[in-house]
Order: structure tokens, then C-alpha cells, then sequence
């Protein structure tokens, strides 16, 4: 495994099954619950670095949390309503705030936004600034 949000391969093949009850039915149901614990850190991070200001890697954090939220949702068929589905979409909210409070705040310009996002400004039409 490669990154940690990858443990919920673990659960899916105990379970034989991607939906998220039978997942957590097994021994390795705690997976995700160790998972979501280390977005909600990261978030904590990315939220903490935007703040400051000082965040010099926030753009390899965005990414390792996008790829983890992202990872969890096409691994684990997760129920909207269920109590991981809500878990999983709150964290996605605190990620959307604090990026948008900064964007808002004029900390954070198109490029920078697409830089931080995809590594190439250019991918997104964004100008010099």
C-alpha cells in the first residue's frame, strides 16, 4: 500500500463486498474508521497551515487529501445516510470552508488555487498574477 486511506482494500476483500455494512461487519472495519481519523488530521493540517499562512506544502497536502477522500468513495459504496457516508461528507465540507474561506479572503489567487490542485496552472486557463 501506498497510502494509508489503501487499508479499506483490506476490509473489502474480508467482506467480499464494497458495501460499506458488510466491510464493517469484519475485523477490518475498524480500517476505516483509522482512515477517516487520519483525513480528519490532515484536514486539521491543511486548515491550520491556510490560517497561518506558513503552509509551504499545502498543495501536496490538498492533494493527498483529495486522493484519500476520493480513494474512500470509489473503494466503499457508502450510503449517503449511513454513519461513515456522513462522517466521510463532513470532512469533505471542512475541506470545501477552508479552501473557499481562503480563496474568499483573497489569500489564495486562481493560479495559486490550480497550482495547489493540479501542479500546472496551465491546465486551467489561469493567468500570470
Amino acid at each position: 500500500m501506498t497510502a494509508p486511506w489503501q487499508l479499506i482494500r483490506l476490509g473489502v476483500k474480508a467482506a467480499g463486498s464494497d458495501t460499506a455494512a458488510r466491510v464493517a461487519d469484519t475485523n477490518y472495519g475498524v480500517a476505516f474508521n483509522i482512515v477517516l481519523a487520519e483525513l480528519e488530521r490532515m484536514v486539521a493540517e491543511l486548515r491550520d497551515d491556510l490560517r497561518s499562512g506558513q503552509g509551504f506544502a499545502v498543495g501536496s497536502l490538498l492533494k493527498t487529501i483529495h486522493d484519500a477522500a476520493r480513494g474512500l468513495r470509489t473503494e466503499l459504496a457508502l450510503p449517503v445516510d449511513s454513519t461513515w457516508g456522513r462522517a466521510l461528507a463532513a470532512e469533505r465540507t471542512q475541506i470545501s470552508a477552508s479552501n473557499g474561506n481562503r480563496i474568499n479572503a483573497g489569500a489564495c489567487t486562481p493560479t495559486v488555487a490550480a497550482t495547489a490542485i493540479a501542479g500546472d496552472p496551465a491546465k486551467f486557463g489561469a493567468g500570470s498574477e
